[in-house]
């Protein structure tokens, strides 16, 4: 969304028009639009020597599950290399069907360290993926138009 950068957003304003109409499809659209907020994480995949380093995206309401191990006197260290827990979650489907376990995770019983070799140089720069679209380029997207 352009408002995070305090310009003018064409899909929030597309929202707004959506949100005040009387028609189901315009209702249901708008709810479709709105903007979410995803939670970015560097995760050892599996944590293993021959795992991998990958990027997490999580929502809102798993976010804050994961940080309420992190603000727990004793899992706080959880993330640590070297001293913490994998944490164990169950996921089904994939893409937009993508669920997972209800509570949604918990943490192994054994400290389990980081076991990728290098991994600190397999991490990915996070604030990259944070790229906005030109106002531009979100007309298009509306429009069904290809974007450059």
């Amino acid at each position: 969304c352009l408002h995070l950068y305090s310009q003018e957003c064409p899909v929030c304003d597309l929202i707004d028009t959506l949100t005040k109409s009387n028609k189901a499809n315009d209702q249901n659209l708008a709810s479709k639009l709105m903007p979410q907020s995803r939670y970015l994480f560097n995760v050892a995949a599996p944590n293993k020597e021959e795992g991998a380093i990958k990027v997490w995206s999580t929502s809102e309401g798993m976010f804050y599950d994961i940080l309420a191990f992190y603000t727990d006197g004793e899992t706080s260290d959880f993330i640590h290399p070297r001293r913490g827990y994998d944490l164990i979650f169950t996921r089904t489907g994939t893409g937009l069907a993508t669920r997972y376990n209800k509570p949604p995770m918990k943490l192994a019983r054994q400290r389990t360290p980081v076991a990728i070799e290098d991994w600190q140089k397999k991490m990915h720069p996070l604030d990259t993926f944070q790229k906005p679209y030109t106002r531009r380029q979100l007309r298009a997207i509306l429009n069904g138009e290809e974007v450059e």
